[in-house]
């Protein structure tokens, strides 16, 4: 079996105990909320610990298929389905060797709520996809969760991972499309990630250009709108 064949690799290239082992296998099941068998708990732990399996069956990857509301800090080699309900745009910058790196995002929603998928390098040509587009149903494979800067959880694909649009392994009747309700200015709060709202504009400010950290020039403009419970400036 390929799992006494994992143990045995773990144990010979850490020290690790069998028991130790052990307790690793079910604290990562329990971190993917019991969605993945021991084989695969196995796989996923012997990557992380940096041991080479030969002949590694990355068909079970396919078995982490878990929901936004299950993904804790740190967790790895995510499955993930769902519905493009924000788009964001895509950013240039230099890494240190000098050459250009890119990052984009999107706001990825199920059933169980709302997650910021980060794209990274390559993954971001996939914005220039004609079906790219909001309520568009995508799959995410091999990402990991990370903390975001705003304190939210954020999903980061990079060149290991990789982005379906339109999967066909995926039952549609479990992502509905999402409808965009507005609410009222005044039920506005830092607690939610994306909003609709309605109302007339009572001030337009002067349009203003900038100098971004890559060097290239960016614009800014804002406006006031108000509705029928209050007023907000409008940043764009």
């Amino acid at each position: 079996m390929k799992t006494e064949i994992y143990v045995n690799k773990i144990i010979e290239d850490t020290g690790l105990t069998r028991k130790e082992i052990q307790n690793l296998v079910e604290d990562k099941k329990n971190e993917l909320k019991g969605l993945i068998s021991d084989e695969g708990a196995l796989f996923i732990i012997a990557k992380e610990l940096g041991v080479d399996i030969k002949g590694e069956n990355k068909d079970l990857l396919k078995e982490i298929e878990i929901f936004i509301s299950d993904i804790t800090q740190n967790m790895k080699n995510i499955t993930l389905y769902g519905r493009i309900k924000e788009i964001y745009k895509v950013n240039s910058f230099e890494r240190s060797d000098g050459s250009k790196g890119y990052v984009g995002s999107f706001l990825l929603h199920d059933n169980t709520g709302d997650a910021r998928i980060v794209l990274w390098d390559n993954q971001v040509n996939i914005f220039t996809e004609s079906n790219f587009e909001k309520n568009e149903i995508i799959k995410i494979i091999n990402g990991s969760a990370k903390k975001g800067k705003y304190g939210g959880m954020e999903i980061h694909v990079g060149s290991y991972g990789k982005v379906i649009l339109s999967p066909e392994d995926v039952d549609y009747k479990k992502y509905p499309k999402i409808t965009y309700d507005s609410i009222n200015i005044s039920d506005i709060n830092l607690n939610l990630n994306s909003v609709s709202i309605e109302g007339k504009i009572i001030q337009l400010f002067p349009k203003k250009e900038f100098t971004r950290k890559d060097g290239e020039l960016g614009k800014v403009q804002s406006l006031t709108l108000l509705d029928s419970s209050g007023s907000i400036r409008i940043t764009f």
